[in-house]
């Protein structure tokens, strides 16, 4: 069977499987189809349409937009569809709550510098914020927006709406499908444009009237799974005009968790079915009842979505964060939520804490304390502190305060505390102060919490909260600057007293003007060590601290003494003096590194100053905002909260102050490193600054700040000479900067991260430099720094360049740019990579990874650099890294780099042979390519197929290399096995090489030389020309004439070297004979001293066998062939032999890329010695008699090496791919299958494919010597299918033979009459996948013109046996009477040999037998068609009264009988009279030219006149019944001796039937091993017999059009008389059927004319 059917079959049965589920589908109820739903979008009703919106922009959304970048903000863009200008400025947009977008020009974006608001007919108008990120009037959301258009009039004429979030970037436009869907994702963003279309996204919104009114998402004390009033809630609130069923109606969270609106979760249902109806403005709770421990809803970002009950949205609310017990409140006119002061489940939300009353009435709460360290009732447990601030008393009784989590605390006499100094239990007088204590139901806590006061009417008069926990007693008191702010911690606590800063203040003037929080260590250590605080004098007087204290909260005091200075003798300090205080590590009182505030009083308790910071760091003090010392004088700091860090400390002295910065603020940061803690923790961070002015910049006292860092520049850096990596300080180097120049500034290791944002200020703290975002998502453990030109936007660099201009990482390659190209699993392990991009590709930090279940990575460590279109082979030894290239010229001219997985940082790895994924990223995590062979993850990232496996019937696992495309130029990037599947290599070190094939246009010296007419004396002729050098690669070497050449050249010095095929025993390729030559004349070189390597000599690898036919002159000249040094191939003059194509080219970048490929073959050759073979004696031969050479032409040509397996099947399928008009091809064997490889098609039979369907005409000689089934399979492919069934002008010949070639052994190429190949490449996969061969591509229409002329007369060549359609009549016989020599079957059916072209009667096999014209129905022309002749000839054989006439004679001699009288003249045109044996009687009852029989043959002429109906009949209308009866009658019915004697004869030729197909197979399983490991040049099979052939000097036969244009003129049926008159004497009819046979009219003319010269 046929094995290209087995895919159609497999294609069907999968077809098959594949229908039966799409049919099954259409059987699903409709039960099972999806909801419809509806969106909110409607169809625009107005010239101006909203046509393209950004709803999703890049980062915070909020950036300008324009032609730089039309991504960093939200935009809307407007069309004008009508044909006049339309003025836009009283029109309006609005989003989803209805905010509008100012139409003015500040808003345009698009045109650019619009001047007014008029859009013209059929152009945009693109709005934006432009910038603004503020309030955000109008922003639209990036799920569930919306966006209105309405005109002059307020007619809303469009709305769009969408549901789901749109890909970041990326726009959206109207389903043109349904204009009222949501709008789907653009495929290309066109802001100005017209749109590209999209594909439809997410669910749809329809906004209803059940809104989410407030969320309990995190219940507490509760469980969030607990039970209604517990646990999760949701609130409903109905804000349309009428009731709604809620049957059907559920919530969605983020996670996809459904909640049902029904009796398990809403509160208050009961079996009335009313109870499920929510009324106008009605609120209703929806109890979550979580089934699982952690409830439904997300503590912290969460999602929630209330559905219609077709599964449509209804509503959405988002929220980020919330507090424990705290509810979160509807922010209405947004899906934004706050939280509650407290929760009001079924009740009317209460608002946010801060826009609360705030004392309204006389009764304001003053002090609270959260937190204690003891608990129970006061002074042990927490209190609250009330005041009554009026001029009555109030009875407390009815009043409560409710916290955050809508606990009530009621004020009763078991709550309000009462002791002696109080007038009543309930009532609290004017100006005095109550404590308010826990109750068991009313809790405060610590962190975060809400207090609100309300009257004895339920009224709220006052609150309050705190977001921090400042530590156990700390009260919190209101902060009076801000109020409705956050509570602020108190400085002590003042429980029923007033609070600190109600004292009065002290008249002695004393400030805090340094502190120390943070010591070094222990901050209980003792001076100099340990926490200490600096006070400054400011006033007049000498002032005497002795007893003063120190308060803050957590009741911390500290009374002076003359102990607490340890710089001075006693506790006074003079004027404008300071004094410096050490804590010595009292316990009574600290200083808190975070969040405190300290306070001086003098020894009356009267404030004299106090001090607050946020944040402090170890070892480093603290000193006012104001302070001058911090580098600020008149001008006012920016980014400063609290008190800040100084350059340096000075405790015990002055604070120095600076004059007002008047130098340059022209710097930048332009490069800085954090982090870095894959080197050792020893380097140090770094920022580098860049003087960007035209005067020098001193940086001292400049400042760096980060988000948790700040850095006084003090003194700069400079490399570590002893690890370049570091960055040191170095106080002697100046801190000035030059312009121009860099600056480093050395940092504590750690001070930055990969993602901080390094701001600059200058000595007066003004920001001068302030970085943009970047970063994000960025793993902080890099060791990359990052850089920017303009101190504002950052890229990550190349590499770190501290003190020089930077190197940005996207100026070298990045993710894609890396390819993997070639693959080596199974022995000697390498991978290569080839830099495909444009620019350098530094690969430090990219990520190797091999995944075989276990995955192993590994991050380059190598700061090498590999320009564009270079290649790094990465191997597990040093195998290949000895290699250098030098002197070798590669594609693109760039060297390879070998390198051992050690060299970059891999030392361990290695390829599993088994299950692998290879992948490449960038440092960045971006995946650059992958890799799947051998049953890997085919669903990997990056790959899109199968797995890539060893092909069956390769080379071995062991050897076996994968390879990309070719390797080297073609490397397709699918993603997919198919990228892996032209070829493969094999192990070895010159299989990673990408080796310069191409040479220019230049000046050349050419012999084209056409076997076998000549070859042999060019050859030797070119030896002899040899002065220095001689290099030979050959398969077989037997001509004594070329050996006489080398060793003449060995005797003038030349150096001599050859490489030979080892040839093989018992291999059925190599005779012996082959064998003793190779050996006899490789012992008579050596010994004359020439050098002979013999090609793997122990191995198949890498090739199965050195087959090419090259040499190189003096490299500067090579030779090149298709024929090996025998004398078949290489003939003495007049000597018959093989059509071979050669080539002698003198060009130096030819010859050196060849000597190239020489250079890598040594790798596997053995140097051979006299003693590898036996002793043999050499005898000269004689001389060469007669013949001329072929002239050398010197010309301008290019042209391309080819060299197998490396490039040659993609260079000789781009080679027929460049073909414009014709390809011819002279080719020993063509495969029309592989017979090796992943595919079952020759590339080179898919490339003439493609280019003959382009219109290109294709046309194959083959030979015909060992013509076999695969060679006959090629041949049929072109005549029969491409030809005739697909109407392609294609066409194949065998060649035939003559008294001066043997046989074609050729495998060359012409393409367009302008180009030639010339190798020794024959196309099947054995020689182009696993033999070593080489070609040369010509590319000069004079060169070509000379193959051109042998390929003509190849194709003329005709001998009396080949039949290249195999339809039984030869090539010479059709060729000789107009048949088509290329097509064996008939748009009929019927194969030609069996059809009847001229239409007279006989077919074309009987006109050949007897000698008549298959085109002309009447071949003497006597007016008797050629059937009738025949017919009458066979009667005169039975009639004896008449002479006997040869069928021959009667239909070529017009008086066949001899009578001399002229035969349709004695008997008619139908030959009816005169020679009729037992001719019928003239009666009424047979009518002679009647057909009784109806068999065709007319009752005067059949001699059998009852045929049965519809039996075949022979000339004389006699079935072969009817003759079987005939011969009985003579032989005998009941004679049985002829039965046995034939069974006998069947018998015995059966048996030898039996035994000639044995042997026939075996020859043909010999042949085939043969011809698919080498060539079958090598065996010598010549044709016994060789008849005359046609003169193809006088007339050649046409290359017939099988394109199907003669169809046209047989559909026309008509001919002009211009062509009529080309053919005088021929029918339409005869015409025409030369036309179905692919000839043209002018084809056929010459023809007619040749014939008509013929036979006169």
């Amino acid at each position: 069977m046929n094995t290209r059917k087995y895919p159609i079959i497999l294609i069907t049965l999968m077809l098959c499987s594949y229908l039966a589920p799409v049919l099954d589908s259409q059987e699903m109820s409709d039960s099972d189809k999806p909801l419809e739903t509806s969106s909110r979008s409607s169809a625009c009703i107005s010239d101006i349409c909203i046509s393209e919106v950004l709803v999703n922009a890049f980062g915070a959304e909020t950036g300008a937009v324009g032609p730089s970048d039309w991504t960093s903000g939200e935009w809307v863009e407007l069309s004008n569809l009508g044909t006049t200008t339309v003025d836009l400025s009283t029109w309006s947009l609005s989003d989803h709550y209805d905010r509008p977008l100012s139409m003015t020009t500040g808003n345009v974006v698009y045109p650019t510098a619009a001047t007014n608001m008029e859009i013209p007919a059929g152009d945009f108008i693109v709005l934006a914020r432009n910038g603004d990120g503020g309030s955000c009037g109008f922003c639209m959301k990036n799920s569930n927006g919306m966006v209105n258009l309405s005109d002059a009039s307020g007619n809303l004429v469009h709305s769009i709406s969408w549901t789901t979030s749109p890909t970041e970037g990326v726009t959206l436009i109207e389903d043109t499908s349904d204009p009222a869907a949501d709008w789907i994702e653009s495929s290309t963003i066109s802001p100005g444009e017209s749109n590209q279309g999209g594909t439809p996204t997410g669910p749809v919104y329809f906004p209803g009237d059940l809104v989410i009114n407030e969320v309990m998402a995190d219940a507490y004390p509760s469980y969030d799974n607990g039970t209604w009033p517990d646990g999760e809630w949701v609130e409903i609130h109905n804000q349309g005009n009428s009731p709604i069923n809620m049957t059907g109606w559920h919530l969605k969270d983020s996670a996809g968790n459904t909640v049902q609106f029904n009796q398990n979760h809403v509160v208050g249902y009961t079996a009335d079915p009313n109870s499920m109806i929510i009324n106008a403005g009605e609120l209703r709770v929806i109890a979550i009842n979580g089934s699982s421990y952690s409830g439904v809803l997300n503590n912290a970002a969460e999602t929630l979505t209330v559905h219609w009950p077709n599964g449509s949205i209804g509503d959405e609310v988002s929220w980020s964060s919330n507090e424990p017990g705290f509810s979160l409140s509807r922010n209405h006119g947004t899906d934004g939520m706050y939280t509650s002061a407290y929760p009001t489940a079924n009740a009317s939300n209460v608002g946010q804490i801060n826009a609360l009353a705030n004392m309204t009435s006389d009764l304001i709460i003053t002090e609270y304390l959260p937190s204690t360290n003891t608990t129970g009732n006061f002074p042990d447990g927490k209190w609250i502190e009330i005041h009554n601030d009026g001029v009555s008393s109030i009875n407390l009784l009815g009043w409560t305060i409710t916290n955050g989590r809508g606990e009530i605390l009621y004020f009763d006499p078991g709550t309000i505390i009462f002791n002696q100094s109080h007038s009543s239990a309930t009532d609290i007088s004017p100006d005095e102060r109550r404590l308010i204590q826990m109750s068991n139901n009313f809790e405060l806590y610590d962190y975060y919490e809400h207090l609100v006061l309300k009257d004895d009417n339920g009224i709220i008069v006052d609150s309050g909260w705190h977001s921090n926990y400042f530590g156990d007693n700390v009260s919190m008191v209101r902060d009076y600057a801000n109020i409705g702010s956050s509570w602020i911690p108190s400085n002590w606590l003042t429980p029923g007293q007033p609070e600190p800063g109600d004292e009065p203040y002290s008249m002695k003037d004393l400030q805090f003007s340094e502190i120390l929080p943070d010591g070094i260590g222990l901050d209980t250590q003792s001076w100099p060590l340990g926490e200490w605080i600096e006070l400054y004098n400011n006033d007049s007087v000498a002032v005497d601290l002795t007893g003063w204290k120190l308060k803050a909260s957590s009741s911390r005091s500290f009374t002076l003494g003359a102990y607490n200075f340890p710089l001075q003798q006693d506790a006074i300090i003079q004027p404008a003096e300071v004094a410096l205080i050490a804590l010595n590590g009292t316990n009574s009182f600290y200083l808190k590194q975070t969040s405190d505030l300290i306070t001086l009083v003098d020894d009356s308790a009267a404030i004299v100053d106090s001090v607050a910071w946020d944040v402090s760091s170890e070892n480093i003090s603290m000193i006012p905002p104001s302070s001058s010392h911090a580098g600020y004088t008149t001008m006012t700091p920016s980014g400063i909260a609290g008190w800040v860090e100084p350059a340096w400390a000075t405790p015990g002295d002055i604070n120095p102050e600076w004059p007002q910065y008047i130098g340059s603020n022209d710097i930048l940061v332009t490069e800085y490193m954090g982090w870095c803690e894959d080197m050792d923790s020893t380097v140090n961070d770094w920022i580098e600054i860049y003087n960007n002015g035209t005067s020098a910049i001193d940086l001292l006292r400049w400042r760096i700040d980060t988000a948790t860092n700040r850095h006084f520049i003090i003194e700069t850096g400079e490399i570590d000479n002893s690890n370049s990596a570091n960055i040191v300080a170095n106080s002697s180097k100046s801190t000035v900067v030059a312009p121009g120049e860099y600056a480093i500034i050395s940092l504590p290791y750690q001070f930055l991260w990969a993602t901080d944002l390094p701001d600059i200020y200058n000595p007066d703290g003004l920001l001068i430099s302030e970085s943009s975002v970047h970063g994000e998502g960025l793993t902080t453990l890099t060791c990359q720094s990052w850089i920017s030109n303009n101190g504002l936007d950052w890229s990550l660099a190349a590499y770190p360049t501290p003190g020089a201009e930077n190197v940005i990482s996207s100026d070298f390659a990045t993710a894609g740019d890396i390819l993997i190209t070639r693959v080596s699993p199974y022995e000697n392990d390498f991978i290569q990579l080839k830099n495909i991009g444009q620019n350098d590709a530094y690969l430090m930090d990219w990520q190797i990874s091999i995944n075989d279940g276990t995955i192993d990575e590994c991050n380059i460590d190598s700061t090498m650099f590999f320009p564009s279109m270079s290649s790094i082979i990465i191997s597990d030894s040093n195998a290949m890294n000895s290699f250098t290239g030098q002197g070798m010229t590669f594609i693109d001219e760039v060297r390879p780099v070998f390198l051992q997985f050690s060299d970059i940082g891999c030392s361990d790895f290695s390829i599993p042979d088994l299950g692998v994924v290879i992948t490449i990223v960038d440092p960045s995590g971006n995946l650059s390519d992958a890799f799947v062979f051998d049953s890997g993850p085919a669903s990997h990232a990056g790959w899109t197929s199968e797995a890539i496996s060893v092909p069956t019937n390769s080379v071995s696992d062991d050897e076996f290399i994968y390879v990309r495309g070719d390797g080297c130029k073609n490397l397709p990037d699918t993603d997919s096995a198919d990228d892996w599947k032209y070829l493969w290599s094999i192990s070895g070190l010159h299989n990673t090489l990408c080796l310069a094939t191409d040479f220019g246009e230049g000046e050349s010296i050419v012999t084209p030389i056409v076997g076998p007419q000549n070859g042999l004396l060019e050859l030797i002729q070119w030896i002899d020309g040899s002065q220095t050098s001689l290099q030979v690669q050959l398969y077989q070497m037997q001509e004594a004439n070329l050996v006489q050449a080398l060793l003449d050249a060995l005797n003038r010095g030349v150096n001599v070297e050859l490489m030979l095929d080892p040839g093989c025993y018992n291999c059925n390729i190599w005779s012996e004979t082959d064998l003793q030559y190779k050996n006899d004349y490789s012992y008579t070189l050596i010994q004359a001293g020439a050098t002979v390597y013999e090609f793997n000599t122990d191995s198949n690898e890498p090739y199965l066998y050195l087959h090419s036919k090259v040499a190189v002159r003096d490299s500067s000249s090579i030779w090149m062939s298709s024929g090996n040094w025998k004398p078949s191939s290489v003939p003495a003059p007049d000597v018959r032999g093989n059509v071979e194509w050669s080539v002698i080219i003198d060009n130096d970048d030819l010859a050196q890329m060849v000597e190239q490929q020489f250079d890598l073959d040594r790798e596997f050759a053995e140097l051979m010695a006299l003693n590898d073979y036996d002793q043999y004696q050499f005898y000269p031969p004689g001389t060469i008699g007669g013949g001329g050479v072929q002239s050398a032409i010197q010309t301008s040509i290019s042209g391309e090496l080819l060299t197998c397996p490396t490039n040659c099947v993609t260079k000789i399928v781009e080679f027929i791919m460049s073909a414009e008009d014709e390809v011819l091809l002279s080719q020993q064997t063509l495969d029309a299958d592989w017979a090796y490889g992943w595919g079952d098609e020759n590339p080179i039979i898919t490339a003439l494919h493609d280019v003959a369907v382009q219109g290109v005409g294709v046309h194959l000689i083959i030979n015909g010597a060992y013509l076999d089934d695969d060679d006959q399979e090629v041949v049929d492919l072109f005549n029969e299918v491409w030809n005739s069934t697909e109407g392609l002008d294609a066409s194949a010949v065998v060649m035939g033979e003559d008294d001066d070639v043997a046989k074609l052994h050729n495998k060359g190429i012409i393409v367009d009459g302008e180009s030639v190949l010339v190798s020794s490449i024959n196309m099947g996969s054995s020689a182009m996948n696993r033999n070593r061969e080489m070609g040369v591509i010509i590319h000069s229409s004079l060169i070509t013109q000379y193959y051109l002329d042998g390929w003509h007369a190849d194709w003329n060549r005709l001998d009396n046996v080949t039949d290249t359609d195999q339809d039984s009549l030869t090539d010479k016989y059709e060729v000789a009477n107009g048949l088509n020599r290329t097509k064996r079957t008939m748009p009929s059916g019927v194969t030609e040999d069996m059809f009847d072209s001229d239409g007279d009667g006989v077919n074309n096999t009987d006109e050949q037998k007897q000698g008549s014209h298959p085109m002309l129905a009447d071949t003497d022309g006597d007016c008797a068609i050629d059937s009738i002749e025949i017919t009458w000839a066979q009667r005169t054989a039975l009639n004896t009264s008449v002479a006997n006439v040869a069928i021959y004679d009667a239909l070529n001699m017009e008086d066949a009988d001899g009578d001399g009288i002229k035969d349709t003249d004695q008997y008619g045109c139908d030959l009816s009279s005169g020679n009729s044996p037992n001719e019928p009687q003239d009666d009424d009852s047979v009518d002679p030219e009647a057909d009784d029989d109806m068999d065709t043959i007319p009752n005067k002429f059949d001699l059998c006149p009852d045929t049965e109906p519809d039996a075949l009949t022979d000339f004389d209308g006699c079935s072969a019944d009817q003759l079987a009866e005939l011969a009985d009658a003579s032989d005998g019915e009941n004679d049985e001796t002829g039965k046995n004697t034939m069974l006998i004869v069947m018998i015995v030729a059966a048996i030898f039937s039996v035994g000639a197909f044995i042997i026939l197979k075996q020859l043909e399983s010999k042949a085939m091993e043969a011809k698919n490991l080498v060539s079958l040049e090598e065996q010598e099979m010549m044709l016994v017999e060789n008849s005359e052939s046609v003169d193809t000097e006088s007339w050649a036969m046409p290359v017939l059009d099988g394109s199907g244009e003669s169809q046209a003129t047989e559909e026309s049926s008509n001919f002009s008389p211009e062509e009529l008159a080309k053919f005088p004497g021929w029918t339409e009819d005869v015409i025409q059927r030369y036309l179905d046979n692919g000839w043209s009219i002018d084809q056929l003319a010459e023809y007619y004319q040749e014939q008509l010269e013929g036979n006169q």
